[in-house]
């Protein structure tokens, strides 16, 4: 099974060159991956955080989108007030940009920046030289503004003048909190920081951090997982660190969730067995041994399998070659996922759990480059075909990409690139993938030049994530924040 990723502003602070990460997600370093089916199926803010396995999945649900009123031609015609008040105010909003030069840093080909946000002036930025032959970083600088980016100095000197730093990343509840991590082959440490930058201290780790996972909840509270497959916990915000678990499978750990586990300190992991056989367990924070771990799925699972969100714990079991899926709601009993008849899947990803519901992108037998769209009912356990052949690829990484984008900020709206007889077409849901419709395209283009296109002859088509042009941006944005703005390229 695999699950969704996600990409939001917290958790490690981005850049051009550097994905970001939700505080919800797991943060990863660049290293090589598990050998698994990752799924990047695009969304803003998600839980805990995004990836995948055979089973996958994403975050915010699917809901009826309401409260879509009719507005009439007459309505949309401006007065001559409506004009010079919308002309003053165009006046009024002009950027201001200033340019300030990072000396020394010419040659660094990466940088990571952080804002806090909450009417701080603070804004952190680390900049690396990354040498692709050596795949490592080689030169490292900080840099630090107290007045919105107009100027920076650089803090070096205070973390260490030979100190390589290779990673960014903020708690998600309290933004003045830093952590810094060092280059592993050079030393391995961490410099933390609470007042957004201004000090560090420097404190010295016995295993080399490959990911962490941030507590949605509690600001000091960190797994952190290690190159030698450990599980490891820190309640100081990183200051003391205390083995949990050996042999975790690698992005398979998962904070609990308040009002559904027993207790807030409980962990849901995937621990090793054998080449083809694992476990899911739950155990505690600070005392995870034998005697209180619990076993909540009854036999072994398959590798890489286990995706815990929101109410919904799933886990994959092949019997005979075949993938069997089960789903617990609400932590009570599995039950196997009940697909429409004759459907043989071969691969599912779990692209959203939202209001008790679970939306579901699944490969069948006689399907090689793309997916189809289940929903199911409350529970879910039974459903319901969507929309068929999405067009998916495999990306840099060895990660599926399912062409399918979830828009932030309204409930229930999904874009999908659909392939029809070897053409794609964009489609568009505003219920949770009840009834799908094409894109209208506009009626003239930034030049005011007129564009004849009607449905269904001609519909526009927008660029998610899967481009038959590599050089093809296929970047699409929405926001929590800004319900119903998208921007979006395509044709």
């Amino acid at each position: 099974m695999n699950r969704h990723v996600g990409n939001t502003d917290v958790g490690k602070a981005r850049a051009d060159l550097i994905p970001g990460v939700s505080h919800k997600h797991r943060v990863r370093r660049d290293s090589p991956r598990a050998n698994i089916g990752d799924v990047k199926v695009k969304s803003s803010g998600s839980p805990q955080r995004r990836e995948t396995l055979p089973l996958s999945y994403s975050r915010e649900g699917i809901t009826s989108r309401t409260g879509r009123s009719r507005v009439t031609r007459s309505e949309l015609r401006w007065s001559n007030e409506d004009r010079r008040a919308a002309s003053s105010r165009q006046d009024e909003l002009k950027l201001t940009s200033s340019t300030f030069a990072l000396t020394g840093d010419s040659a660094h080909n990466q940088a990571m920046v952080h804002w806090s946000g909450q009417n701080s002036s603070v804004i952190l930025m680390l900049t690396k030289l990354f040498d692709f032959n050596l795949n490592s970083v080689t030169e490292s600088s900080l840099w630090r503004s107290t007045d919105y980016g107009t100027t920076y100095q650089k803090l070096n000197e205070k973390v260490g003048a030979k100190t390589i730093l290779s990673y960014l990343y903020v708690s998600p509840n309290n933004k003045r909190k830093i952590m810094l991590l060092t280059d592993p082959e050079v030393e391995s440490s961490l410099l933390i920081s609470s007042d957004e930058g201004a000090t560090y201290q420097k404190y010295r780790l016995s295993f080399y951090i490959l990911s962490l996972l941030f507590h949605p909840e509690q600001e000091d509270w960190i797994l952190a997982y290690s190159h030698d497959q450990k599980l490891y916990s820190s309640v100081e915000f990183g200051r003391r660190w205390q083995l949990v678990h050996e042999r975790v499978a690698p992005n398979r750990f998962y904070w609990s969730k308040t009002g559904l586990d027993k207790e807030p300190g409980l962990i849901h992991l995937e621990t090793i067995i054998s080449e083809g056989q694992a476990l899911y367990v739950t155990c505690k924070l600070q005392n995870c041994t034998e005697a209180n771990k619990g076993k909540p799925f009854p036999g072994y699972i398959d590798p890489n399998s286990l995706v815990v969100q929101d109410e919904y714990v799933f886990v994959q079991v092949s019997t005979g070659g075949r993938p069997i899926y089960y789903v617990s709601a609400k932590r009570e009993v599995f039950t196997p996922m009940k697909l429409p008849k004759y459907t043989l899947p071969k691969d599912l990803h779990v692209i959203s759990t939202d209001e008790n519901r679970v939306v579901a992108a699944v490969q069948e037998w006689n399907q090689n480059d793309t997916y189809n769209l289940y929903v199911s009912e409350t529970g879910g356990v039974f459903y319901t075909l969507a929309l068929e052949n999405v067009v998916s690829s495999m990306g840099h990484e060895g990660n599926v990409m399912i062409d399918l984008y979830e828009v932030a900020g309204i409930k229930g709206m999904f874009l999908a690139n659909k392939k029809t007889d070897n053409v794609v077409k964009t489609y568009i849901t505003y219920n949770r993938g009840r009834d799908w419709r094409l894109l209208q395209a506009p009626t003239a283009d930034l030049r005011g030049n007129s564009i004849r296109c009607e449905l269904p002859y001609c519909s526009l088509h927008l660029h998610l994530h899967v481009s038959a042009n590599p050089y093809t941006s296929g970047n699409i944005e929405s926001k929590d924040s800004a319900p119903g703005i998208i921007v979006a390229s395509g044709r």
